[in-house]
């Protein structure tokens, strides 16, 4: 009789940089830098330190997880790592100084991030780990999810005022909300458009805009097709050619028409948040007042989401270099 063979658990983050750090001895690695990128929907982590004066990577990382959190038990499994890296690797081990971290669901890593990390001295060797560090986390989470961005913006205008405001959100939860000194709608919704584009990483290999106004739509996909930087439907448009250029470099680039208030939860959020930035910049007040409104906004959408996701597990896979 047959049975089903027991499935093999996945290693945590914490398993990943330990097995990492145990290739290491600290006569022969050196200026060692743990690198950490995390956005709602994936995540990367690379161990990278100096051999014979070379930069290399240690050891490296990437995890996928539901906008619930779910990975946060990773999180927790790091903390207790440190001090079993330091114990291999002595004083030498510090953690990279920038860290990318963003998006609801990454505040575990952020809060940890925060407390454990360290300065350490600027010199060119140091910058030099840090920025391989950074390369192979950008390349890792390429390979992810997350290098498939979708972003839902919208902007609103009010014309008796002549202002506006524009926003976007993307299914990592980035977000951006702007005032837009201009009441043709139209005129707000492409100030949205090209906003969230200006926001792609390189990393990112396709980027789908969803947005609820035709013409806007219309307008962006016509721009793609001429290369024209006029458009007919209220001024220029050689900010959003630019931003269009700059990302088709890396990624292939959709833009979609969807109908607008009938439950979508990320198109009503930036709906919310382009009304948001319009009444902020009516009553005078400052980007951070809005910013820190925004992520209000933004917070309580992806509680929403959470509520529809929680039970999902989490993902993560790791490898050990072999140059250590």
């Amino acid at each position: 009789m047959s049975t089903t063979p027991t499935p093999r658990p996945t290693p945590s983050i914490g398993a990943g940089l330990r097995a990492s750090a145990a290739t290491c001895t600290p006569s022969r690695v050196t200026d060692l830098f743990l690198t950490l990128h995390a956005r709602t929907r994936a995540g990367a982590w690379a161990l990278a330190g100096q051999i014979d004066g070379e930069p290399v990577v240690v050891g490296k990382g990437s995890w996928t997880a539901v906008p619930s959190g779910g990975w946060g038990k990773n999180v927790d499994d790091l903390t207790g790592v440190l001090d079993q890296v330091r114990s291999v690797c002595g004083d030498e081990f510090r953690l990279a100084v920038s860290l990318d971290v963003s998006g609801p669901g990454t505040e575990p890593l952020a809060i940890w991030a925060a407390e454990h990390r360290s300065r350490s001295a600027r010199s060119s060797r140091v910058f030099a780990v840090m920025r391989l560090g950074q390369r192979t986390c950008e390349e890792l989470l390429a390979d992810t999810n997350a290098a498939t961005r979708t972003v839902y913006t919208d902007g609103s205008a009010r014309r008796s005022r002549g202002q506006g405001g524009a926003a976007w959100v993307d299914d990592d939860g980035n977000f951006a909300a702007l005032p837009v000194d201009c009441g043709f709608p139209v005129v707000t919704e492409i100030a949205a458009i090209t906003a969230a584009l200006e926001a792609i990483p390189a990393w990112v290999k396709k980027v789908i805009i969803k947005s609820d106004s035709r013409e806007a739509v219309r307008t962006v996909n016509e721009v793609q097709r001429t290369g024209s930087t006029t458009c007919v439907t209220k001024g220029p448009t050689a900010p959003l050619r630019k931003a269009l250029d700059q990302v088709s470099k890396h990624a292939r680039i959709e833009v979609k028409w969807v109908k607008g208030h009938k439950g979508n939860v990320l198109n009503e959020c930036a709906d919310r948040l382009a009304v948001l930035a319009r009444r902020t910049h009516d009553a005078g007040l400052s980007q951070e007042t809005l910013d820190q409104r925004a992520q209000n906004v933004v917070i309580e959408t992806f509680e929403k989401i959470r509520g529809v996701q929680r039970n999902e597990p989490a993902r993560t896979r790791f490898e050990v270099d072999s140059a250590a």
